[in-house]
């Protein structure tokens, strides 16, 4: 998921490209939350993440050999690709992991898509930018909401494990903002879907330490069906095509489309997290879920976001 810099619409003759892959990419998304909580029934947070990141990474090795697309990138790239490695792939994929092994998948699929939220004060105080009236406004909405989810009848501050949980998806979600504020208005000399298995496999290999240190050197994976569908859903489907996808659609549409669509995401992952895991957000938790909306939606022209 990267942002949409200064890379130009692609063309697309007929018209619904753009918007099917906007709509598929975000069904995959946000399905995607109640298996990844399945899958981690099987394994540790930071291995599966790695092993997630490593896998997507060859995926998209072997579509860019196929397409004759694969290059090194030039030197001028690299340092977004570290960024977007290091911020987007490893922190951000690692912490939402392990705060999903932690908190329900509906509360983490409203969690991190706060991300809008963080990047208006993040563009003031890294990019030197001033929020337009619309963009306060909805950032006061997404900051209600946030609060609103950790109001004391719905969210239990005295236990440490699950503040922790939500405070891991919380800075996925700062991460994930800062890693799209450093690349907005980046002038590609390559495709952003060029970079995805540089990526991918630079945050995998990142997270390789980490998991070894905290979880042991040898990871724990179930021998089951259960396990082996849910990590093909989530490596193959909802990373590997689903982040395709997205580069797709945003290579096509406007980024204000582009953000208003991908609201739907979390609304999917609530919603199949219901049926599927049978969770059931407390009234709290939907009325900051909605409140977040409205405030990404105020402000959706604010951040011409590529992705998740």
């Amino acid at each position: 998921m990267t942002s949409r810099g200064t890379t130009p619409p692609g063309d697309d003759a007929t018209g619904w490209i753009g918007p099917a892959a906007l709509v598929l990419s975000v069904v995959l998304l946000g399905t995607n939350w109640p298996v990844l909580k399945i899958a981690l029934r099987g394994t540790t947070p930071l291995w599966f993440s790695s092993a997630r990141l490593l896998f997507a990474g060859m995926l998209y090795t072997l579509l860019l050999a196929a397409q004759r697309r694969l290059m090194w990138p030039p030197r001028v790239e690299w340092p977004i690709i570290v960024v977007l490695g290091v911020f987007q792939s490893a922190v951000m994929m690692g912490l939402l992991t392990v705060g999903v092994s932690i908190v329900g998948a509906s509360r983490s699929a409203i969690l991190a898509y706060t991300m809008p939220i963080w990047m208006i004060p993040g563009a003031a105080l890294l990019l030197g930018e001033r929020a337009s009236r619309p963009q306060l406004v909805g950032l006061l909405f997404g900051a209600i909401g946030i609060v609103t989810l950790f109001n004391p009848l719905d969210f239990d501050w005295t236990d440490r494990r699950v503040i922790l949980g939500n405070a891991a998806v919380l800075v996925c979600a700062l991460a994930w903002s800062f890693a799209l504020l450093r690349v907005r208005g980046h002038a590609w000399r390559v495709s952003p879907m060029q970079v995805m298995p540089f990526q991918t496999l630079l945050g995998g290999v990142l997270l390789l330490p980490f998991a070894a240190a905290m979880e042991g050197r040898i990871p724990r994976i179930a021998r089951s069906w259960e396990f082996a569908v849910s990590f093909g859903y989530v490596s193959i489907i909802a990373t590997f095509i689903a982040f395709w996808l997205v580069v797709e659609a945003a290579r096509r549409l406007p980024a204000a489309r582009m953000s208003l669509g991908q609201l739907a995401t979390p609304v999917i992952g609530v919603a199949a997290s219901a049926l599927w895991l049978g969770e059931r957000p407390g009234t709290g938790s939907l009325i900051g879920l909605a409140l977040i909306l409205l405030g990404v939606g105020v402000s959706a022209g604010f951040t011409p976001v590529r992705r998740p």
